[in-house]
């Protein structure tokens, strides 16, 4: 049984995709 499902882990990965550009971005501007 896996708890960690599918859908929960792409959410996570649609987030990061997101994120992880801005944070770059922020770094670069601060």
């Amino acid at each position: 049984d896996n708890s960690f499902n599918r859908e929960q882990l792409n959410s996570m990965l649609s987030l990061a995709e997101i994120g992880i550009p801005q944070l770059i971005e922020i770094q670069k501007n601060a």
